[in-house]
């Protein structure tokens, strides 16, 4: 909404309006692009990131909880051996 101030500028309405036409036009469409990067894009990808982040966390706690369970047995083992 508050592009719409801008539009008689990027227009061509009023006096002077030639000389911040193109001015106008550059911050109306910055506007159009970030909003919806900002609002969806980002945080999808923020999403994505942070999914992929956490299971590479539990792939990786999953393995020292094997190793954990190995060395246990060969503990034991050792301690019947010895």
């Amino acid at each position: 909404m508050f592009f719409l101030v801008l539009l008689p500028l990027a227009l061509g309405i009023g006096t002077g309006a030639q000389l911040h036409q193109p001015l106008a036009i550059a911050v109306i469409g910055g506007f159009l692009i970030a909003l919806p990067l900002l609002l969806i894009v980002f945080p999808s990808m923020l999403k994505i990131i942070y999914r992929h982040g956490r299971k590479e966390l539990a792939h990786e706690r999953i393995d020292l909880i094997e190793e954990i369970k190995e060395l246990d047995e060969e503990e034991k083992s050792e301690e019947e051996e010895g």
